[in-house]
């Protein structure tokens, strides 16, 4: 037997003739924004640097070519200097955003954000990036995420046939990205949740004072829109058994979670709940309100955007 024979049989659980699969390139964006955070806690951009978000998109191209796409974890905040400030709890720290991507062979690749950051970067298999607040290139979109249909209690199933649900609302902002853990350990994002229809984000809390009484209205509209349109509640700084225990003694017929990062409510802005943002089909924040919303407004919005 020859001996490239030989070096096919022994490796043919590899995939004889075919070229391995490229390692992967570990690539760290630090933001120097000077913020005071402890090391090691969670960290995102804002201000110039706001690209730079649990959940922003990014893709990596070359020569024109796309290749690799998908979205930024959260980042962790590390120190700057090699020693911490005696006494500080808290300290001027870099966010340091990392993740991972198999990239072809090439001299020079561009990281292009959403907002239209664009970084260069050259081969190698860790790679360190200074995030900037200038942006200079298109805006990339979230990668297409596979729609969540009824996998978890209070999710809809597929949209109902002959349901008649408006398009996607170019005019509008894009909605910031948000993901959270269902009360059943199920992890959704909303990405998930617009890609077949509308979406009401409820910003809420079981310590939430005001939230009791708007949730008679979310419920009702809920269950008028059932299939049309996913509610879904998103707390924070909250127990699982205690939102368990407020979502069963309110009745609530939707899937509840929690974003134990907080991301979510920074991104759209909540400071308290009860918070509502209406987002359209394909990811257009559409309406919002931090104070109490009627249901005869929310329930107008609605009927604008799904019906049977």
């Amino acid at each position: 037997m020859r001996p490239a024979v030989l070096l096919c049989a022994a490796a043919l659980l590899a995939g004889c003739g075919s070229a391995a699969a490229p390692p992967p390139v570990k690539i760290t964006l630090a933001v120097e924004d000077a913020s005071l955070r402890k090391p090691g806690s969670a960290c995102s951009g804002s201000g110039g640097y706001v690209y730079v978000r649990p959940g922003a998109a990014y893709e990596i191209v070359a020569g024109g070519q796309v290749l690799a796409r998908g979205v930024l974890p959260p980042g962790v905040a590390e120190r700057r200097g090699a020693k911490a400030i005696q006494g500080a709890a808290v300290e001027p720290t870099t966010c340091a955003v990392t993740f991972s991507a198999r990239l072809p062979e090439r001299d020079r690749y561009t990281l292009r954000l959403d907002r239209g950051a664009q970084l260069s970067f050259g081969r190698g298999a860790s790679v360190r990036l200074r995030a900037t607040g200038a942006t200079g290139g298109p805006a990339v979109a979230a990668p297409a995420s596979s729609p969540v249909t009824g996998s978890s209690p209070g999710l809809p199933g597929p949209v109902p046939a002959g349901a008649r649900i408006a398009p996607e609302d170019t005019s509008a902002p894009r909605a910031p990205a948000f993901s959270a853990t269902l009360l059943d350990g199920t992890r959704v994002s909303g990405a998930q949740l617009w890609a077949t229809r509308p979406v009401v984000v409820a910003f809420t809390a079981s310590w939430c004072a005001r939230c009791p009484a708007q949730q008679p209205m979310l419920n009702a509209l809920a269950k008028k829109y059932g299939g049309l349109v996913v509610f879904v509640g998103v707390a924070q700084e909250d127990k699982p058994a205690d939102l368990k225990r407020y979502t069963a003694e309110h009745e609530v017929p939707y899937a509840t979670g929690i974003d134990t990062t907080g991301a979510s409510w920074r991104n759209y802005a909540v400071t308290e709940p009860p918070t509502l943002a209406v987002i359209g089909k394909g990811g257009r924040l559409l309406r919002g309100w931090s104070v109490d919303v009627d249901q005869a407004t929310l329930d107008g919005v609605l009927s604008g955007l799904a019906s049977r």
